[in-house]
């Protein structure tokens, strides 16, 4: 039983240092916060005052770079890990990739 839960806890240690030397750009970090409050891609364009073809492109790139499938996951990802949405220069200089 201990060893499949230090497998388990390997595995999530390993994907959270995936997320955290994820590489998203401050515009991402932006959009990726705003899909974690629920809005449209249509509200976001608004928001950021960026054209909705702009707004599904760094969608695109966020759920790529996330490795994730749906908006949806990346709504949940970054709801329950609020620091995914800023960039990992930033996370670095909060201390966060050191946990």
């Amino acid at each position: 039983m201990d060893d499949s839960r230090d497998r388990l806890r390997s595995v999530g240690t390993r994907v959270l240092s995936d997320w955290l030397l994820v590489r998203i750009t401050a515009r991402e970090g932006e959009v990726l916060a705003l899909i974690g409050q629920g809005l449209s891609n249509k509200e976001i364009a608004r928001e950021l005052t960026l054209s909705v073809a702009t707004v599904k492109h760094h969608v695109h790139h966020i759920l790529e770079k996330l490795k994730l499938a749906r908006r949806a996951e990346a709504m949940r990802r970054v709801r329950d890990a609020p620091w995914l949405a800023s960039p990992v220069e930033s996370r670095a200089a909060r201390g966060v990739a050191d946990r």
